[in-house]
């Protein structure tokens, strides 16, 4: 898989493209708030890559970006996981008392049904924070809109 633009969101061996929303003229949010993405792992050992799916939607970035600010990341353990209801996709933050300084990123990314690839990356705090604001852009992007909905 190669796209031409750079990914919406990375971080270690995890990149992700948001191409558009699935059905953007649908009139329930619900599936107004499908978004086409890509995604690549490349753990160092094999690739694996996602292409043009319809696997995330807005509400459930902005769920993510809510645990992780909600997370006590100066305990000795951590653990914040993506909870998508499609698992093409799935990532999360763990901190372990063996690694008081580092962030443990998990990416999975599930290229069919028999295939799954996960790296596990030891990254910065720094970096799991851009991460979390690389989330937030995507969200000025395409915003949650279920959340408009429940207003």
């Amino acid at each position: 898989m190669r796209l031409k633009t750079p990914p919406n969101l990375k971080t270690a061996g995890f990149s992700l493209w948001i191409h558009e929303r699935e059905f953007p003229e649908a009139e329930d949010a619900y599936t107004a708030d499908w978004l086409v993405v890509s995604a690549n792992l490349d753990t160092g050992n094999g690739r694996s890559w996602v292409d043009n799916s319809s696997s995330l939607q807005s509400q459930e970035l902005a769920s993510f970006i809510a645990s992780a600010k909600a997370a006590d990341w100066t305990a000795k353990e951590m653990l914040v996981e993506s909870k998508f209801l499609e698992r093409e996709i799935a990532w999360a933050f763990t901190k372990d008392k063996r690694y008081p300084h580092l962030i443990i990123f998990r990416a999975q990314v599930n290229a069919n049904l028999h295939e799954s690839h996960i790296g596990w990356f030891k990254i910065s705090f720094d970096e799991a924070h851009r991460f979390l604001e690389q989330l937030s852009e995507i969200l000025v992007l395409y915003p949650n809109l279920q959340a408009k909905e429940s207003l």
